[in-house]
């Protein structure tokens, strides 16, 4: 493929060092959420790139996991088959796409989008076994308008390929997209299995209000849309298969668990609470109200408990 974009010289390499150290200071002691966001738009702003996303594979396709002035509807559609982006890829360096070449993205951008495209730039990641990548955008709506410069962060590749895999687990939770609600079902069953064993089932609720005060921003801004969805995810492994949860229409969680004995509801809520401040940051689970709300004595109860009639 043709290099539409003339790109810039490389930077000395006293400088590049220096953009590293700089890279790497800046992500220290930080939450796995604020260690990706803050490295991947440093990378963008070395780049001099104002628009970009990272891909991750799931399954037999790739995802967007974290973006920057890209709108939520290109972010939705952003889901390639591997093989066919794979196919028009270079295994170990940049490839570049400009006028017609940027023809074979055009299902998966806006069209507001796809109109204002100058350039792509994409470059593989290395994640565990398989292969992400890292894609920057050109794009006539960007308010610099400067040129992408790729050479400026070659040295900051293998770094920010390290970085991600120590991650991967946050990347994972990112990733998911299928529907959040849960099996009426199957939860039925479980309920009647654990009620007729004796089993003890504690209530919980969990609010996300102080983080998404609008909670319709869930549905329009694509970063509170994967966030949200992460933290469910998590939650829901946290909890285990010895648990109920559902999601409200407010995207209010309810909870249930079952246990052999009674629990020790303020231990539970602090022992979940853990992971998820060091995936997503202390300040920001402190906001995640998850409070006790007694034990159901009878399946009838549970069922007016998570469809939020108690």
């Amino acid at each position: 493929m043709n290099q539409a974009i003339t790109i810039q010289n490389s930077s000395k390499p006293a400088e590049e060092s220096k953009k590293k150290n700089s890279l790497l200071g800046r992500i220290a002691h930080l939450s796995s959420y604020e260690q990706v966001s803050d490295s991947f738009l440093s990378f963008l702003t070395t780049a001099c790139s104002e628009k970009g996303f990272i891909l991750f594979p799931v399954e037999d396709r790739l995802t967007v996991v974290f973006q920057h002035g890209v709108d939520m509807t290109s972010c939705v559609r952003m889901v390639p088959e591997q093989t066919s982006f794979a196919e028009i890829c270079q295994k170990n360096d940049w490839s570049f796409f400009s006028d017609s070449e940027l023809d074979v993205f055009t299902s998966y951008f806006s069209t507001r989008e796809r109109a204002s495209l100058v350039m792509i730039a994409i470059h593989p990641l290395s994640l565990e076994e398989e292969t992400g990548y890292l894609v920057l955008v050109q794009s006539r709506l960007s308010l610099e308008r400067n040129q992408i410069d790729t050479e400026s962060v070659l040295m900051l590749i293998k770094d920010f390929e390290l970085m991600l895999n120590k991650n991967i687990s946050l990347l994972s939770a990112l990733s998911v997209r299928n529907n959040l609600m849960m099996n009426s079902l199957a939860d039925k069953e479980k309920m009647y299995s654990a009620f007729e064993e004796r089993r003890s089932a504690s209530l919980f609720s969990i609010s996300f209000e102080l983080i998404f005060p609008d909670y319709e921003k869930i549905e329009t801004d694509f970063d509170s849309f994967t966030l949200y969805r992460a933290m469910v995810t998590m939650i829901i492994k946290q909890a285990g298969p010895a648990s109920i949860v559902h999601k409200k229409k407010n995207y209010s969680l309810r909870m249930i668990l079952f246990t052999a004995s009674e629990t020790d509801y303020d231990l539970y809520i602090h022992q979940m609470k853990k992971p998820l401040e060091k995936l997503f940051g202390h300040s920001r689970i402190k906001k995640v109200e998850i409070k006790y709300e007694g034990t159901a004595r009878t399946s009838d109860y549970a069922l007016d408990f998570l469809a939020g009639e108690r």
